[in-house]
């Protein structure tokens, strides 16, 4: 929507394609900061993981066509950053604020990124110990993640609820039409 209101005349398929490659373009970005994380003395090292992700060929054909799997790759990718960061210097408020609002988009765009949420779940919970965070921190910063995401996503999970009666996700219903 964003594209097809900077450039009036194009037509909304090509500006859906557009932020698809929007969304792969960020996915890459996303690498090259995780890559600068993990490698942060090799510079060429750190070149190789975002150049192996633009020029994976399935990331390219998915990034090509309408869909949401280019946006649920970037959030994912941004997620796996984010808790790369938290390993690295500890949980702040600023990355939790962060990982609650991706993660509230994550539930929102697909199913195929939910199982991402729980590398993240296991990385934050390394950073609080490789950390030694403490329970009372650990807790309010959990608390802020999840609020931060059901304030995103809560309405539209309980929207599928009410709408096909006892199917959160709405799964039972697609399987229902589509299989």
């Amino acid at each position: 929507l964003f594209v097809c209101f900077l450039t009036p005349g194009l037509e909304t398929a090509m500006a859906a394609r557009i932020g698809n490659a929007i969304a792969g373009l960020a996915t890459v970005c996303a690498t090259m900061f995780i890559a600068r994380i993990l490698f942060p003395y090799g510079r060429r090292l750190a070149l190789c993981l975002p150049l192996a992700v633009l020029f994976h060929p399935q990331l390219i054909f998915v990034n090509s066509y309408t869909n949401n799997d280019s946006t649920t790759c970037a959030i994912s990718s941004w997620l796996i950053a984010l808790t790369c960061l938290v390993l690295r210097e500890g949980w702040q408020t600023r990355y939790s604020l962060g990982i609650g609002v991706l993660t509230g988009w994550l539930l929102l765009s697909k199913y195929s990124g939910y199982p991402i949420l729980l590398a993240l779940f296991v990385g934050l919970l390394l950073s609080a110990w490789v950390h030694r965070l403490k329970a009372k921190q650990l807790m309010l910063s959990s608390l802020l993640i999840a609020g931060v995401c059901a304030a995103l996503s809560a309405w539209w999970l309980l929207r599928n609820y009410c709408q096909f009666p006892g199917d959160l996700f709405g799964l039972k219903t697609m399987l229902d039409l589509h299989a």
